[in-house]
């Protein structure tokens, strides 16, 4: 934000997801840098996804895989080890569950590329959550 709360050096592309056109990604002013920069990795896999034509992904395994993250420094290995520990233990049947099954995914395979095909296979013989 700069000054005046206004938006600045902000490129947008319009992009349709669900129905609605999307051209920002918003994130709540305010919170802790490090958990800042996590939403915000989360959010612009969601927009790489799109733009990148990965559309109707399962919603869990969506949400799985944009929870995941990599180089890291000491200090974020820690938090991210604290933040995988919250993740795991999530009940969520989205989030949690979506990231257990990415998880498992990942450990499968030697990139993100293969764990991706797997998800779009899946993803193209059920019905996404976020359709139902």
């Amino acid at each position: 934000m700069g000054p005046n709360n206004k938006l600045i050096d902000m490129e947008t592309e319009s992009q349709m997801v669900s129905g609605c056109e999307v051209t920002a990604i918003l994130i709540i002013y305010g919170l802790p840098r490090l958990l800042t920069g996590y939403l915000l990795a989360h959010e612009m896999m969601h927009a790489w996804l799109r733009l990148n034509g990965f559309k109707n992904l399962k919603l869990e395994l969506e949400e799985g895989l944009c929870q995941k993250g990599d180089d890291w420094s000491d200090f974020e290995k820690k938090l991210l080890e604290f933040c995988i520990h919250q993740i795991k233990e999530d009940d969520s049947p989205v989030y949690g569950d979506g990231f257990r099954q990415v998880y498992k995914m990942v450990s499968n395979h030697v990139n993100y590329k293969d764990t991706l095909k797997d998800i779009v296979s899946i993803s193209k013989t059920t019905i996404p959550a976020s359709k139902i």
